[in-house]
């Protein structure tokens, strides 16, 4: 019986033997494992990881409304040059090619016109004769009246411009040169004379040309077009504005008008509003003269002029606004929507009124699903605020 006894014990404590290197064997085997991944065995509950989220302090103020304007400019002047005379384009000294600038009064293009100058001398001769024709009725019936129509023949030239008629001094004087039609002769004269200044066309203001459809010696007809001159002294610049900014814009005041490429700013003044709102925009156009030697056609311009004042509104970027015009604000360490009014512009941030002084306000995107989650608030700077009064 007590060898039987000796044996069970004698089992039961191999079992226990074996049962300790086994579990020692495992511990040895995790921290093993530990040691070659770089992981420590944690036996403590996770704690949770709270995000961070910037937020910015609000501080209502005293804001005016910045109106911005972009445009581009166009030439206030821009005409399509044509003849009113038929002939031959003759070599000038300047060429009429695009690109080609022209001051005002300078010719654009001469037209060859020696058979109009030779039918014009044949008119005078003709007209010169039948005042000859009267003299020796003038000085028998009409003494008074020979010496100054003798003048008259005796200083004309038929190369030259027609002179002025002199003026009658009698009802039977005057009934004497009607009856022969010298005022009707004379007239036509001065028609064709007339007729002779549209052989030259000269530019009507300074400008360039942009567009150019014919070339020396081409044959050209009455009212086809020849060039396109552009207006290079002032020009237009057009922009749309919203209906509640145009009370602001006074025709006669001045607006600085920027080149966002090279930095320099050009003085415009305003000329006019339109009076119809666009459909599709909801904005008036504005129309602003604007001058300067660099400027050019089509010219990218960038403006702003200061509209109406808000009293005790905060100036916030526009992505922070939601659609439904709310912000989040962190109330204890939480995030909540809060509704605002919009009521402005300025600087590039919307104007709005409704958060208190000293609020903090969410100054990043985030999703909605953080909503009343518990946050982490970084104060960040508002590098934008703006203090114009």
């Amino acid at each position: 019986m007590q060898k039987i006894i000796s044996i069970k014990y004698t089992l039961i404590t191999t079992l226990l033997s074996i049962l300790l290197i086994s579990c020692g064997n495992e511990s040895q085997s995790k921290e093993q494992e530990a040691s070659l991944t770089g992981k420590a065995i944690s036996t403590s509950t996770p704690t949770m990881n709270i995000p961070e989220v910037k937020v910015m302090e609000i501080q209502n103020e005293n804001i005016a409304n910045i109106i911005t304007l972009t445009g581009r400019l166009q030439a206030s002047r821009e005409i399509s040059v044509v003849s009113e005379v038929q002939g031959k384009i003759l070599p000038q000294r300047k060429e009429l090619d695009k690109g080609v600038v022209f001051k005002k009064g300078e010719t654009l293009l001469s037209i060859e016109r020696t058979q109009t100058d030779l039918s014009l001398y044949a008119m005078r001769a003709k007209f010169l004769s039948q005042v000859m024709n009267l003299l020796s009725d003038l000085e028998s019936d009409h003494p008074e009246a020979f010496p100054k129509w003798k003048t008259y023949a005796d200083s004309f030239d038929h190369k030259k411009i027609l002179p002025e008629l002199p003026a009658f001094t009698s009802e039977r004087e005057k009934y004497l040169f009607n009856l022969h039609n010298i005022p009707g002769q004379y007239l036509d004269i001065k028609t064709q004379e007339d007729r002779l200044s549209k052989y030259h066309i000269k530019a009507p203001f300074s400008g360039i040309i942009t567009q150019s459809n014919v070339d020396y010696g081409d044959i050209i007809s009455p009212g086809a077009p020849l060039a396109t001159l552009l207006g290079t002294s002032v020009y237009e610049y057009e922009a749309a504005v919203n209906e509640e900014d145009i009370a602001y814009l006074k025709i006669g005041n001045t607006v600085t008008l920027q080149n966002t490429n090279t930095g320099k700013n050009y003085e415009g003044r305003i000329l006019r509003t339109g009076g119809i709102i666009d459909a599709n925009t909801q904005t008036i156009p504005i129309y602003i003269s604007v001058s300067g030697r660099d400027l050019k056609q089509g010219m990218y311009l960038e403006g702003e002029v200061k509209g109406k004042s808000f009293e005790q509104v905060a100036a916030i970027p526009s992505n922070l606004i939601t659609r439904n015009n709310e912000v989040y604000l962190v109330k204890e360490d939480a995030i909540e929507l809060l509704p605002v009014e919009r009521v402005g512009s300025a600087a590039g941030k919307t104007l709005v009124r409704g958060i208190p002084d000293g609020s903090l306000m969410v100054n990043q995107t985030i999703s909605t699903s953080t909503l009343r989650a518990k946050i982490k608030p970084i104060l960040t700077k508002n590098t934008q605020r703006i203090t114009l009064r």
